[in-house]
């Protein structure tokens, strides 16, 4: 952008012809080749075109107050060395663009401001952190939105609710039996939503096991009056997408049987965040386990943050006792019953609390099979 380095000139000659007096310049004046100019002013031409002086100028490039190039002198508006210098903060040489941003590199720039970290799919960028709008109780639903409860699920933020997470030592692959199922129908049907919304991942798992717990289920809620609606997914990461207490009241996650060794452990420790969400929310989540194929519930319970036990052992075959049949899991489950094949004991690695209580339990070893901890509001 050139400016109009001619016009101190044309004040320069107004002045002049002021001051002539009687054939004489003015005082501060002096005549040179015809004209009055400034005492001293004589010699300098009517247009700069030195490349190392202070005159102003109207070379290509250049703009202010002087202009030469690589003098470093009135160089427009932003300080740069003259020569291609910037002048409205962008870069591009001048010589006319309008220039916004501070890249000296190139032409206008059009591009959008950064706004922080480039964030995977379903993440937000709040100060420059990548969140998860649907449970960050600091940004639930937008950046900034805070919730007083600390608890957001789905987008929203939650009064905060009892929840629970139940994990039951049977897989269910061989069985559709109302007897050993009856821990698993109380887990699903404990919130009195009806239908009640349940979420199935059955990713590893065996289909007869998908069958027998559809059967279980089935037969439950004709027998109570209840019912019930499943969404099934194949994919953890479907399951942890759709994880929230607008859309489901209980998330089951099937026995894992065929899970590559180590997928469980990440799949959960990926998930941890949702599932604690979910059950403050006052969700159920549901583990069945029973022991075969990779073996790897445990480290899905441990790395879920839900339940902290070290591993299980296998116990098919053997009576069973419903040692707190107070408690909503073990409400009517006959005792003893015979463990189908496919169950297992859990190892603790501390010792239960009020919150965790034993429902079932192999009587010999005292070694719970079906675990039910309540998550206090």
């Amino acid at each position: 952008m050139k400016r109009l380095a001619f016009l101190p000139w044309l004040v320069l000659l107004a002045a002049c012809g002021d001051s002539v007096v009687g054939g004489a310049c003015a005082d501060g004046y002096e005549v040179c080749d015809g004209r009055c100019v400034p005492v001293g002013g004589c010699g300098i031409p009517s247009k700069d075109s030195a490349t190392t002086d202070a005159a102003a100028d109207t070379a290509p490039g250049e703009v202010g107050t002087d202009g030469a190039p690589g003098d470093g002198v009135g160089d427009g508006s932003d300080g740069s060395i003259d020569g291609g210098g910037d002048v409205v903060d962008d870069g591009a040489s001048d010589g006319g663009s309008t220039e916004t941003f501070p890249d000296d590199t190139g032409p206008l720039d059009t591009g959008p401001l950064d706004t922080g970290p480039g964030c995977d799919a379903g993440l937000l960028a709040c100060g420059g952190v990548c969140v998860d709008p649907d449970i960050d109780p600091l940004n639930c639903g937008g950046c900034g939105n805070v919730c007083p409860t600390g608890l957001c699920n789905g987008g929203k933020c939650r009064g905060a609710k009892a929840g629970h997470v139940v994990a039951i030592g049977h897989d269910y692959e061989s069985t559709s039996g109302a007897v050993a199922g009856k821990p698993l129908a109380n887990a699903t049907f404990l919130p009195s939503r009806n239908p009640v919304r349940l979420l199935v991942l059955t990713e590893f798992a065996e289909t007869s096991a998908v069958d027998n717990v559809d059967a279980i289920l089935d037969g439950a809620a004709k027998s109570s009056g209840r019912t019930f609606v499943q969404t099934i997914v194949v994919k953890a990461s479907d399951f942890h997408d759709k994880l929230n207490i607008d859309a489901f009241d209980v998330a089951l996650v099937l026995d894992q049987k065929k899970a590559p060794a180590g997928q469980l452990a990440t799949t959960a420790d990926t998930g941890k965040a949702t599932y604690t969400s979910f059950t403050k929310a006052g969700g159920v989540l549901v583990v069945l386990d029973g022991g075969s194929g990779t073996g790897e519930m445990p480290a899905f319970l441990g790395a879920g943050g839900l339940l902290t036990v070290k591993g299980h052992t296998s116990t098919g075959g053997k009576s069973l006792d419903v040692v707190d049949p107070a408690d909503a899991v073990g409400i009517d489950v006959l005792s003893p019953y015979l463990a189908p094949k496919g169950t297992v004991l859990f190892l603790w690695t501390t010792t239960p609390d009020a919150l965790v209580r034993t429902v079932v339990a192999e009587p010999l070893s005292d070694g719970p099979v079906v675990l039910h901890r309540v998550i206090k509001p």
